[in-house]
């Protein structure tokens, strides 16, 4: 699995770094904030598109062409990025890293579900998932030191450097099973497979809701008690880090005590979890306990819905994680929208709140789901209460 962790540590290292090169970015180009925000956009956009429109268009081509091709993408969009001299350019240079991103991400998620069986589907799924984690423990931080030490655009060349790298061992690697999917889905099949996904995807789209619309207005949250702390936000982000790592290492958990039953629990701990980053933010030592356990639960969150997703998705799973992909976009841009209008109104602890009942309610929906299905509704059917 070291090449997908690799893989998937170019992508995290390569979406984050972002926000720490938007205010150098606008003042290389004179223009405002909001309008270098596009940058982020762009990638964005071109994730949520591409995810569905490749997973369905080139659905037959082999898991580990699409791997390398979303790869390459990424690293010519990274190498574009350090060559930019006008914002148009870095604008396309951003589309073109999001689509790479689009094609790579549902291509590996699937291949994790491919190679696990079901038994041990959460742990392989952490392992790869694990290079989110590399991404804000070591792919972020020298990112960030070759913006201050070199250039701004000198960031993109660690995600360049990792997406190069990875490219050439999956090339290499001979344990890749070259998986396809239909061409063509019957009208039955069709519906069949919106059914199962519903719940998977309505699950991830409450759980990224959550995270990034508080994730998104944290910096402007934190900036009132502390400044503009850069130590403090490196220090959070490495916290948040650690989190993810181990949840990683105890995803195994997820398998042994059932995947929705698992995951429904890590979402209520979320729940309870996200509203205390607001409460504590005065208190620096208090914050970074809640950056970790926020980290850690949204790793056995992600986990978990990642390998449900590809549970469900059968024949299709490439189909099902690029649908994933674009559920957690379409909360980033509604997370943003939603939560500007409770910062604006209500306020920061508000917004933490809201977040909180988004992550109560994905675990109400996979509750109702484990309870509720045709299954389990015929199990009971057949065993009645005494």
């Amino acid at each position: 699995m070291l090449p997908y962790f690799i893989a998937v540590m170019a992508v995290g290292t390569d979406s984050l770094i972002l926000s720490a090169l938007l205010q150098p970015m606008a003042q290389q180009f004179g223009i405002d904030g909001a309008t270098a925000a596009w940058a982020a956009a762009a990638h964005g956009i071109a994730l949520a598109v591409a995810a569905p429109v490749v997973a369905l268009a080139f659905g037959h081509v082999p898991r580990r062409s699409l791997m390398i091709a979303g790869l390459i993408l990424l690293l010519s969009g990274a190498i574009a990025g350090t060559l930019a001299t006008h914002f148009a350019t870095l604008v396309a240079s951003r589309f073109l890293a999001g689509s790479g991103a689009g094609i790579f991400l549902p291509a590996c998620y699937a291949h994790a579900g491919d190679v696990a069986s079901m038994g041990h589907r959460s742990r392989i799924m952490g392992r790869v998932m694990a290079g989110w984690s590399g991404a804000l423990l070591a792919g972020l931080p020298v990112a960030s030191l070759l913006s201050v030490g070199l250039d701004w655009r000198a960031g993109f060349l660690p995600a360049a450097a990792l997406a190069g790298l990875a490219a050439l061992m999956i090339g290499a690697s001979r344990s890749i099973v070259p998986a396809a999917t239909p061409l063509r889905l019957t009208v039955h099949d069709t519906r069949a497979f919106l059914r199962r996904m519903a719940v998977p995807l309505g699950v991830n789209f409450l759980n990224m809701l959550s995270f990034y619309g508080v994730y998104t207005f944290l910096g402007l949250a934190l900036a009132e008690p502390h400044g503009a702390n850069g130590a403090l936000f490196g220090l959070l982000a490495q916290a948040y880090g650690f989190g993810l790592l181990a949840s990683t290492l105890s995803a195994f958990l997820l398998d042994r005590f059932g995947l929705d039953r698992a995951t429904a629990t890590a979402l209520l701990l979320l729940a309870g979890a996200i509203p205390f980053v607001a409460m504590a933010r005065g208190e620096t030592a208090v914050l970074v306990a809640c950056m970790f356990f926020w980290g850690l639960f949204q790793g056995w969150c992600q986990t978990g819905i990642a390998a449900l997703a590809a549970a469900e998705g059968g024949g299709q799973r490439g189909l099902a994680t690029a649908l994933l992909s674009t559920t957690t976009y379409l909360a980033v841009a509604a997370g943003a929208a939603g939560g500007s209008l409770i910062m604006t109104f209500a306020g920061f602890t508000a917004l933490s709140l809201a977040a909180g009942v988004s992550a109560a309610a994905a675990a109400l929906l996979l509750t109702l789901r484990r309870n509720y299905s045709p299954a389990a509704l015929s199990s009971s059917t057949r065993n009645p209460p005494d």
